[in-house]
Order: structure tokens, then C-alpha cells, then sequence
């Protein structure tokens, strides 16, 4: 298992980060197309979703099944169920700052069949990942920075 880990802040309230960041239906509408190729959501009762993920990394399309867990008001896991990564594990967690609201995020990285892809996996995912919340948050400061304070 390798561990990777890193802290944004999103100028919005905590309460809206984690449901825009939380929402998988709006993956694809951001500019997610360079890895995110397809999204779809099989269960979502609004606090536990199951979603297929078709998603791009160093040059190859994998396919997985995740589930996420929303716990508000602070915290957010998504497991990887199927694919080569399974049992890999991302943690974010939210809290307030006087600039907004800080995510850190950490990745578990587990690839079973071969380890000794974890650690480039774990650099491009964070690289990946870093992408993918820079467009969160450009996307949601536009719509709901003014609303925090």
C-alpha cells in the first residue's frame, strides 16, 4: 500500500464544498475529460452511491466500481470495489478556515496483483487528483465564492 496525501482550501461554505465535491453527476461537466472518460451512477440514497468509473491514467482506459460514503458534515470516503486497484481507499475531510473550507484528502493505494506499481500509481493519482480538484475549485469559487464569510 502506498499512502499520498494533500490540502486544498475552496473559498465556499464547508456545507457547499462537500456536496458539489460529493456529486458525481457533475464530474463530467467540469473539465474532467482528460482522465474521467464516463461516470455511471448504479445507487445513490444521498449519503452512499455506487458508481462506475471509466477513467484514463498513463495512457490506458481501467474501468471501476467505487462506493462513496458522504458523512456530514465533514468527512467523505470512496472505496474501490472492482478493477486494479481494489480496495484502494480515499479519504477527504473538510473543515472551516477563516479563508474558506480546507479539504485534505488522502490516498490508500493498493494494487494486489503488482505491487510495484503502487508507487507511480500513487504519484499519478495525486497528479490526477490535484487536476481534477484545482477544477472543483475554480468551478465552485466562480459560483459560490462571495457566499462564504
Amino acid at each position: 500500500m502506498r499512502v499520498a496525501e494533500m490540502t486544498l482550501v475552496i473559498k465556499a461554505p464547508m456545507d457547499v464544498v462537500l456536496r458539489e465535491i460529493a456529486d458525481y453527476s457533475r464530474t463530467l461537466i467540469l473539465d474532467k475529460q482528460r482522465y474521467v472518460k464516463s461516470v455511471e451512477v448504479l445507487e445513490d440514497d444521498g449519503t452512499t452511491s455506487i458508481a462506475v468509473w471509466r477513467i484514463k491514467t498513463l495512457g490506458f482506459a481501467f474501468k471501476a466500481k467505487n462506493r462513496q460514503i458522504v458523512t456530514p458534515p465533514d468527512k467523505q470516503t470512496n472505496e474501490v470495489l472492482t478493477g486494479m486497484a481494489k480496495g484502494t481507499l480515499e479519504t477527504v475531510t473538510y473543515s472551516e478556515t477563516s479563508e474558506g473550507t480546507r479539504l485534505s484528502y488522502r490516498l490508500e493505494l493498493r494494487v494486489p496483483w503488482f505491487r510495484l506499481l503502487e508507487r507511480p500509481l500513487a504519484w499519478h493519482a495525486l497528479r490526477m487528483t490535484r487536476h481534477l480538484l484545482a477544477d472543483d475549485k475554480r468551478d465552485i469559487e466562480a459560483r459560490f465564492g462571495s457566499a462564504s464569510s
